[in-house]
């Protein structure tokens, strides 16, 4: 059977003039009436409005594609209806079943679409946004173009190669370069040198930093010392090495037997060394001994005559630990 042409839409007996076109008596029995009525024959009236009805039909199937769910009709399974306008197919026959309220009758040709989310399939909202954090939209091509507009300076400057990362300065003069082995560093590309550089346990590996540059060195350094700094003092180094100072009397009637002077703090292990020099006129000879680990003592000669033990001042600097 070949496909046929698309009507022409016309209704027939649409302009019938009045008293051309009666209602037919009894559409269920049809042409049987005209027995009774017209000695079979129909009239021209009944005639118009019979094939008035088939074309005006037609035509309704025609605008609306698919008929409308009617209350009076018996629907076989596979039927297709429209309902509050939407599609539905009978899943079985049925009669006089709202086809919204009987889904266990009818099926809608298209079902709802949710929305969409990471769970589920669905309608999605396009969205130019670049700094949204929605899971419920999706992005569009203007929002790509915002994006990779923004990271083209960026990426002009940015290279991976082998097995490190580069961000290059402006004039691509200086770069920062990460390696896989944890190792960071700046690099000179006129100089092909590498300034500095840091392992992956944040240790210097390669260059210089000056002690002024390290936030908290100096009172760090300071703290490894304890000390005293008057004319009588002492200094405690990390090592433990205990450096004092000070002034003494050595007085000559004490003789050879020397005169019994304490250090400024008890030596905590040993005293190594003393050395001291004449304070006052500066010309007396002079010496220490250490006698235990608070004690000292000290001598002075004058230089003149037979050298006698005499009064003197002088000054003392005591190695220990």
């Amino acid at each position: 059977m070949k496909v046929q042409n698309k009507p022409d839409y016309l209704i027939f007996a649409s302009d019938a003039q009045t008293g051309e076109l009666e209602p037919f008596p009894n559409i269920a029995r049809g042409w049987g009436i005209t027995i009774e009525q017209t000695e079979s024959k129909p009239p021209m009236e009944w005639m118009n409005d019979a094939f008035n009805r088939v074309d005006k039909n037609t035509l309704y199937l025609l605008q609306q594609g698919v008929p409308e769910w009617d209350s009076a009709v018996v629907y076989p399974v596979d039927a297709i209806i429209k309902y509050q306008s939407e599609l539905y197919i009978a899943i079985t026959e049925n009669n006089n079943s709202i086809p919204s309220s009987h889904l266990e009758k009818w099926e809608k040709v298209i079902p709802d679409i949710k929305e969409a989310s990471t769970a589920q399939k669905g309608i999605v909202q396009l969205s130019s946004a670049i700094d949204s954090d929605s899971e419920i939209t999706a992005v569009t091509s203007k929002a790509i173009k915002t994006v990779n507009d923004l990271l083209s300076p960026i990426s002009n400057h940015v290279i991976v190669v082998d097995n490190e990362s580069r961000i290059y300065s402006q004039d691509k003069r200086y770069c920062l370069f990460v390696r896989d082995d944890g190792v960071i560093g700046g690099y000179d590309t006129t100089k092909n040198k590498i300034p500095w550089a840091f392992n992956e346990s944040g240790e210097l590996c390669n260059g210089i930093v000056a002690a002024s540059n390290i936030s908290g060195l100096q009172p760090f350094i300071m703290s490894l010392f304890s000390q005293v700094t008057a004319i009588n003092g002492y200094v405690k180094l990390p090592n433990g090495i205990v450096v004092q100072w000070g002034k003494a009397i050595y007085l000559g009637a004490d003789g050879v037997n020397g005169t019994i002077q304490s250090f400024y703090t008890t030596f905590p292990n040993s005293c190594y060394v003393i050395i001291s020099s004449d304070c006052d006129a500066g010309v007396n000879s002079t010496a220490c001994s250490p006698i235990s680990l608070s004690q000292f003592k000290c001598w002075g000669k004058a230089p003149y005559g037979n050298a006698q033990y005499s009064n003197t001042g002088m000054f003392y600097i005591a190695i220990g630990c």
